[in-house]
Protein backbone atom coordinates (compact mmCIF):
# COMPACT_ATOMS: atom_id res chain seq x y z
CA UNK A 1 0.00 0.00 0.00
CA UNK A 2 0.93 3.09 -1.15
CA UNK A 3 -0.48 6.20 0.70
CA UNK A 4 1.37 10.12 0.00
CA UNK A 5 -0.34 12.27 2.93
CA UNK A 6 1.75 14.93 2.54
CA UNK A 7 0.07 15.48 -1.28
CA UNK A 8 -3.27 15.35 -0.28
CA UNK A 9 -2.82 17.22 2.77
CA UNK A 10 -0.77 20.09 1.12
CA UNK A 11 -3.23 20.02 -2.18
CA UNK A 12 -6.03 20.09 0.41
CA UNK A 13 -4.49 22.84 2.36
CA UNK A 14 -3.80 24.83 -0.84
CA UNK A 15 -7.24 24.43 -2.37
CA UNK A 16 -8.99 25.83 0.66
CA UNK A 17 -6.25 28.34 1.94
CA UNK A 18 -6.67 30.33 -1.07
CA UNK A 19 -10.03 30.32 -1.82
CA UNK A 20 -11.89 33.58 -1.86
CA UNK A 21 -15.43 32.67 -1.26
CA UNK A 22 -14.40 30.35 1.68
CA UNK A 23 -11.65 32.62 3.28
CA UNK A 24 -14.80 35.48 3.43
CA UNK A 25 -17.00 33.17 5.09
CA UNK A 26 -14.33 31.99 8.11
CA UNK A 27 -11.76 33.10 10.32
CA UNK A 28 -9.32 30.45 9.50
CA UNK A 29 -8.15 27.54 7.89
CA UNK A 30 -6.22 25.19 9.74
CA UNK A 31 -5.46 22.21 7.38
CA UNK A 32 -1.12 22.22 7.95
CA UNK A 33 -1.22 23.52 11.01
CA UNK A 34 -3.15 22.61 14.55
CA UNK A 35 -5.73 24.83 15.86
CA UNK A 36 -4.31 27.81 17.61
CA UNK A 37 -5.99 28.17 21.47
CA UNK A 38 -8.70 30.59 21.43
CA UNK A 39 -9.07 30.25 17.77
CA UNK A 40 -12.10 32.12 16.15
CA UNK A 41 -15.57 30.91 15.08
CA UNK A 42 -16.14 29.93 12.60
CA UNK A 43 -13.31 28.18 11.20
CA UNK A 44 -11.99 24.58 9.11
CA UNK A 45 -10.06 22.14 10.04
CA UNK A 46 -8.26 18.67 9.24
CA UNK A 47 -10.48 15.98 10.78
CA UNK A 48 -9.34 11.91 11.15
CA UNK A 49 -8.34 10.50 8.35
CA UNK A 50 -6.96 6.66 7.77
CA UNK A 51 -6.34 3.96 4.63
CA UNK A 52 -7.17 0.93 3.44
CA UNK A 53 -5.37 -0.93 0.89
CA UNK A 54 -6.20 -0.40 -2.98
CA UNK A 55 -3.75 -2.84 -4.42
CA UNK A 56 -4.28 -4.22 -7.66
CA UNK A 57 -1.95 -7.27 -9.51
CA UNK A 58 -0.17 -4.01 -10.89
CA UNK A 59 0.10 -1.16 -8.76
CA UNK A 60 0.01 -0.48 -4.99
CA UNK A 61 -2.60 2.08 -3.61
CA UNK A 62 -4.63 3.15 -1.25
CA UNK A 63 -8.44 4.00 -0.58
CA UNK A 64 -8.08 6.95 1.66
CA UNK A 65 -11.10 8.83 3.54
CA UNK A 66 -9.97 12.69 4.68
CA UNK A 67 -12.04 14.44 7.11
CA UNK A 68 -12.55 17.94 6.54
CA UNK A 69 -14.18 20.11 9.66
CA UNK A 70 -16.24 22.86 9.64
CA UNK A 71 -16.51 24.65 13.37
CA UNK A 72 -19.10 27.56 13.86
CA UNK A 73 -21.27 28.67 16.77
CA UNK A 74 -23.99 30.95 14.97
CA UNK A 75 -26.57 28.32 13.48
CA UNK A 76 -26.96 25.31 11.25
CA UNK A 77 -27.23 27.38 7.85
CA UNK A 78 -23.59 29.33 8.56
CA UNK A 79 -22.23 25.55 8.51
CA UNK A 80 -24.37 24.85 5.58
CA UNK A 81 -22.65 27.69 3.96
CA UNK A 82 -19.53 26.70 4.70
CA UNK A 83 -19.94 23.08 3.83
CA UNK A 84 -21.17 24.16 0.43
CA UNK A 85 -17.91 26.08 0.19
CA UNK A 86 -15.50 23.83 1.26
CA UNK A 87 -17.21 21.53 -1.57
CA UNK A 88 -16.64 24.01 -4.53
CA UNK A 89 -13.32 24.43 -3.41
CA UNK A 90 -12.49 20.32 -3.43
CA UNK A 91 -13.65 20.52 -7.21
CA UNK A 92 -10.02 21.32 -7.96
CA UNK A 93 -8.55 18.43 -5.96
CA UNK A 94 -5.65 17.29 -7.72
CA UNK A 95 -3.01 15.71 -5.80
CA UNK A 96 -0.27 14.33 -8.00
CA UNK A 97 3.15 13.70 -7.34
CA UNK A 98 6.55 11.79 -8.98
CA UNK A 99 5.33 8.67 -7.09
CA UNK A 100 1.84 8.61 -6.77
CA UNK A 101 -1.15 9.92 -8.48
CA UNK A 102 -5.49 10.44 -7.37
CA UNK A 103 -8.06 8.76 -9.62
CA UNK A 104 -10.92 10.12 -7.86
CA UNK A 105 -11.58 11.81 -5.46
CA UNK A 106 -15.65 11.97 -4.20
CA UNK A 107 -17.83 13.76 -1.06
CA UNK A 108 -18.43 10.30 0.77
CA UNK A 109 -20.73 11.27 4.28
CA UNK A 110 -21.43 15.20 5.85
CA UNK A 111 -23.33 15.63 8.68
CA UNK A 112 -23.90 18.70 11.08
CA UNK A 113 -24.20 17.83 15.03
CA UNK A 114 -24.53 20.05 18.14
CA UNK A 115 -21.80 19.29 20.25
CA UNK A 116 -21.95 18.65 23.58
CA UNK A 117 -21.33 22.25 24.93
CA UNK A 118 -25.20 22.91 23.38
CA UNK A 119 -23.92 26.02 21.36
CA UNK A 120 -21.08 24.77 18.59
CA UNK A 121 -22.40 23.25 15.25
CA UNK A 122 -19.42 20.61 14.41
CA UNK A 123 -19.50 20.31 10.32
CA UNK A 124 -17.98 16.82 8.74
CA UNK A 125 -17.20 16.44 5.51
CA UNK A 126 -15.42 12.90 4.33
CA UNK A 127 -13.62 12.55 1.04
CA UNK A 128 -12.64 8.80 0.01
CA UNK A 129 -9.74 9.53 -2.40
CA UNK A 130 -8.13 6.42 -4.26
CA UNK A 131 -4.27 6.92 -4.67
CA UNK A 132 -2.40 4.71 -6.58
CA UNK A 133 1.52 4.53 -7.40
CA UNK A 134 2.28 5.67 -11.06
CA UNK A 135 5.10 2.92 -11.49
CA UNK A 136 3.81 -0.43 -12.72
CA UNK A 137 5.09 -4.35 -10.61
CA UNK A 138 5.68 -6.96 -12.80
Amino acid sequence: MIVDYHAIQNNIDHLLYYDDKLNNLVKGIYINRGVPDGASFPYVSKGSGFANPGDTKQTDGANVTYQIDVWGRRDDWEIHEIMMAVQDAMQGFRAETDRTEVFDCRLNYTDVQLDPDGYTRHGILQYRIFQTQKERRF
